[in-house]
């Protein structure tokens, strides 16, 4: 064998062992970013990878909420509750929404705490701490249509706030009402 022959091939196996690498560390979910939930609705199962992926503040009462907006798609640049509603406007774009209610006496102004929300069970309001329902909202037919966790029927789950650093928020999310569930990582934006 030649020394550029015997090179190229050392190169080769270089680039292969590099490929490999990168191909086990994104299959691992060690390559970071992003956000990948699930979605399982009328007896289907599909994940819902982010193009774009926010949260936004309101309140509910007299708590502060934070709306996840996670979608494959690019979300309107003032994302609120009413901007949101009906985006989902080409076949195949899909939104998934969740929410969480900070203490009582807080404010639109009031920053995530990091922690778990377990899920609202139940009948009983938007009380403080807990995670309180969601939504995957897809185009139908030329149209957005979406389907809803009965807040109700919300059976079991949490979402967990990992990390909130520099306006962005990591966490996983894992919300059902027995027919409807979102669950998985995410990365958020804030406003």
């Amino acid at each position: 064998m030649r020394n550029y022959e015997r090179a190229n091939m050392k190169g080769l196996t270089f680039l292969t062992a590099i490929v490999a690498v990168v191909v086990f560390a994104g299959a691992c979910g060690l390559m970071g970013g992003g956000s990948g939930v699930t979605v399982t609705y009328d007896g289907n199962s599909e994940s819902v990878e982010a193009k774009d992926s926010r949260v936004f503040a309101h309140t509910i009462g007299d708590s502060v909420a934070h709306t996840f907006v996670i979608a494959n798609y690019d979300l309107p640049e003032k994302l609120d509750r009413r901007s949101a509603f009906k985006s989902a406007k080409e076949d195949g774009q899909k939104r998934v929404e969740f929410t969480i209610i900070g203490d009582k006496g807080t404010s639109e102004n009031t920053p995530i705490k990091p922690g778990e929300y377990p899920a609202r069970v139940g009948n009983v309001g938007s009380p403080a701490g807990t995670s309180n329902g969601g939504k995957i909202a897809f185009n139908k037919e030329g149209k957005e249509d979406s389907e809803g966790l009965n807040l109700a029927d919300m059976k079991e789950g949490k979402v967990v706030i990992e990390s909130v650093e520099s306006g962005t928020v990591k966490g996983t999310v894992d919300i059902t009402d027995g027919d409807t569930t979102i669950k998985g990582s995410f990365t958020a934006k804030a406003g």
